[in-house]
C-alpha cells in the first residue's frame, strides 16, 4: 500500500470512512499497478457545457493533458475544476446546475471514471443498479461534452463501484458490457465485468 502514498489525491473534502474503505478495496482488490496513476480526484463537477448550451453563455471548459497534469503550488497535479472553482469563474454552484463524477482515476493513458455506492447504500436490486448505471452514463457523457481534448488524448472508461452488492450479475451484464462499463465489488472479487474504451 505504500506505493499508494506517491499517488496524488484530490479532493475537496476528505472522503467520508465508507468512501475511504470503498477506494482502498478497489486498490487492495483491482492488481494495478499504482505508478500508472498521475492523480485521483474526487467529487468532479460535469455538465459546464450543458449550463453553457441552456443559458447560451460562452464556458470554457476544455483542458488539455498538460493543463491537468501542471503541478500546484504543493507540488500536486491542479487537476479538473472544482465547485469552488466554477462558483468563482462562472458564478454558480454544482448544487444547481451540475453534477458531481464520485471518483476519477487518471493514469497514464486512461481517465477511469466511477460511480460509488457504499455499503450504507448498497446495491440490492434492479432499481438501485439502474440508478448507478443511468449516473455513470451521465458523467461519461457530461466528462466528454466538458473536455473533448482529454477524450482524444485519454481512452475514457467507466465502472460502478459497488461495495457489497447483493444483485445476481447477469440482471446488468448485457447493458453493461454492450457500453463496455466495468462493475466491481471487492468484497465480491474484484471486477465482476471489467470496463473496456467507451465510444463517445
Amino acid at each position: 500500500m505504500d506505493d499508494w502514498d506517491e499517488v496524488a489525491m484530490l479532493t475537496r473534502n476528505k472522503p467520508n470512512k465508507n468512501e475511504q474503505r470503498a477506494l482502498g478495496g478497489f486498490i487492495a482488490e483491482a492488481d494495478v499497478d499504482p505508478s500508472t496513476y498521475e492523480f485521483i480526484q474526487t467529487e468532479v463537477p460535469l455538465g459546464l457545457q450543458r449550463v453553457a448550451n441552456a443559458f447560451s453563455i460562452e464556458i470554457n471548459s476544455d483542458r488539455s493533458r498538460d493543463d491537468i497534469l501542471s503541478e500546484r503550488y504543493d507540488g500536486k497535479p491542479i487537476g479538473f475544476p472544482t465547485a469552488k472553482d466554477i462558483s468563482q469563474n462562472h458564478g454558480f454552484g454544482r448544487q444547481a446546475y451540475t453534477s458531481s463524477a464520485d471518483l476519477i482515476m487518471v493514469r497514464d493513458t486512461t481517465i477511469d471514471i466511477f460511480e460509488v455506492k457504499t455499503r450504507n447504500e448498497r446495491i440490492e436490486g434492479v432499481n438501485d443498479i439502474h440508478e448507478a448505471f443511468g449516473q455513470l452514463v451521465m458523467y461519461l457523457d457530461r466528462f466528454s461534452e466538458d473536455f473533448p481534448t482529454l477524450v482524444e488524448e485519454y481512452t475514457l472508461r467507466g465502472a460502478v463501484l459497488a461495495e457489497d452488492s447483493e444483485l445476481d450479475i447477469e440482471l446488468l451484464e448485457a447493458s453493461f458490457i454492450k457500453r463496455n462499463l466495468g462493475y466491481f465489488d471487492p468484497l465480491r472479487g474484484g471486477f465482476l465485468l471489467q470496463m473496456g474504451s467507451v465510444n463517445m
